[in-house]
């Protein structure tokens, strides 16, 4: 059964990335990959493919020790990187579960992940 669901707009709880000096680095204007998640969404407000209003187009199948891609994105498409260095990124993941009504869903947010990541400047 189809039990979970990507975040809404295929958002992260949160992405982060800090450069050598530990500062926080901002997105680059309108390029902002994380978002405020709601804990819960009612099914009807769960996006739909065109044709159909009960086909999700942000299933997730989790098979057991499976890896599955939640989103594909470059850095620099996303940071302004100035100085080469190893940067610290942090990436956290939400999904949604449905509910046992399988009316709504709800948020489970999964540990964060960081790691080192040697950088060069954006060209």
């Amino acid at each position: 059964m189809w039990n979970y669901v990507e975040a809404p707009g295929n958002k992260f709880a949160k992405l982060e990335l800090r450069d050598t000096n530990g500062v926080v680095i901002p997105p680059l204007k309108g390029k902002k990959l994380d978002d405020d998640l709601p804990q819960k969404i009612v099914e009807e407000d769960l996006p739909t493919t065109p044709a159909s209003i009960h086909l999700r187009r942000a299933w997730l199948m989790l098979p057991p020790s499976v890896p599955e891609p939640l989103k594909d994105f470059n850095i620099q498409d996303v940071y302004r990187i100035t100085n080469a260095g190893d940067y610290t990124l942090k990436i956290c993941v939400a999904i949604y579960q449905f509910a046992p009504d399988r009316k709504s869903v709800l948020r489970i947010d999964l540990p964060c992940v960081t790691t080192k990541i040697h950088l060069t400047p954006s060209k």
